[in-house]
């Protein structure tokens, strides 16, 4: 009996030793998988960024050569002026031509009449031309294009006085939120991009909504820079929903004055 007692005691020593050998395997297959989940988040992350990277530098690259081309457009003359330039060396080629086969009738006309014709226009006196006209219709396309960029500048500028007392939103749960207040406006309030347009800095000249205003102007320029390199709405919002996730699992994210602030910004929207 006492061979089988110790026995007994031998195994649930082995059972207790086996259990915490693979309790340990267990923490340790853990933390590797943890690390190595973190690993591929990163890399995704990074992927994805590079992406979109891509995609930027190719949208400013097709928006740079459709540029380019309305550029050279307006500055080249029309092909009509090369048309009648060919034409031009063409028909005084053919003249010559004739000319010395058999004689030209206006000629005997003109010698008739005692008065010399008037010279033929040449090449030269097309591009002569072509040159002079080019200026004025640089300046002319210039001008308007000026008007139409600033106008502003035509509209005689009233001051406008602010007299009431503007309330931001206050703790904004989404991105999404803190756009449509700048664009929109909420609470029966002008958008903020009015408020600007209309008042300047007038309308905050107290100094708690010129604070706010700060912190919120580092989310609405970014995403300002990410739909002028041409992202859509629904996407950059969606980035900088996703730069909040503390634990996704969990929905767990941090406050939107944590993104307000420009070191937490992707950076291709900086």
């Amino acid at each position: 009996m006492p061979r089988v007692e110790e026995r007994v005691t031998e195994l649930e020593r082995q059972v207790t030793m086996l259990e915490r050998m693979i309790q340990m395997l267990g923490d340790t297959l853990d933390r590797r998988f943890d690390r190595y989940e973190q690993a591929i988040e990163s890399q995704s992350h990074k992927i994805a960024e590079l992406t979109i990277l891509m995609l930027s530098m190719v949208s400013e690259q097709h928006k740079w050569s459709g540029s380019l081309k309305d550029r050279i457009s307006q500055i080249a003359p029309k092909n009509d002026v090369f048309y009648e330039l060919f034409e031009g060396g063409n028909d005084a080629g053919t003249a010559t031509g004739v000319n010395d086969n058999q004689t030209d009738p206006g000629a005997a006309t003109a010698s008739s009449y005692g008065f010399p014709l008037p010279p033929p226009h040449t090449a030269v006196d097309t591009v002569a031309a072509a040159a002079t006209a080019a200026p004025a219709v640089s300046s002319s396309s210039s001008s308007t294009s000026e008007a139409q960029q600033h106008p502003q500048r035509s509209k005689i500028q009233r001051p406008n006085v602010f007299t009431g007392k503007f309330q931001f939103l206050k703790s904004p749960h989404s991105v999404k939120e803190v756009w449509k207040e700048y664009v929109e406006g909420i609470n029966g309030q002008p958008s903020i991009r009015e408020m600007e347009h209309l008042y300047q800095t007038g309308w905050r000249r107290d100094p708690a909504v010129n604070k706010r205003y700060a912190r919120r102007k580092v989310l609405w320029k970014a995403i300002e820079n990410g739909l002028g390199r041409g992202y859509s709405l629904e996407y950059i919002i969606n980035l900088l929903e996703e730069y909040r996730y503390i634990d996704r699992g969990k929905g767990i994210k941090h406050p939107i004055g944590w993104i307000c602030q420009n070191h937490n910004i992707p950076e291709i929207l900086r």
